[in-house]
């Protein structure tokens, strides 16, 4: 069975819709997706790491100390 292609001149306008012609439409659609979606799982993630990110306590003191001020909201 071949892999179906996407049309995006199917269906015509105004024109009777085929249930295979449709059924073909969303294969190819279907199938676009799995591709993204396979390529997406296959990226090898950076592999960035936070060594001693600041704590909230850290950055109300320099926000304090520049004149700011500390607004809470719960």
């Amino acid at each position: 069975m071949s892999t179906p292609v996407l049309d995006p001149g199917l269906p015509a306008d105004n024109s009777p819709i085929f249930s295979g012609e449709m059924r073909g439409q969303f294969q190819a659609i279907e199938n676009s997706f799995e591709d993204i979606c396979a390529r997406f799982l296959a990226l090898t993630p950076l592999g960035l790491t936070v060594s001693n990110p600041p704590t909230q306590a850290t950055a109300n003191e320099g926000l304090v100390s520049r004149g700011g001020s500390i607004r809470v909201e719960a």
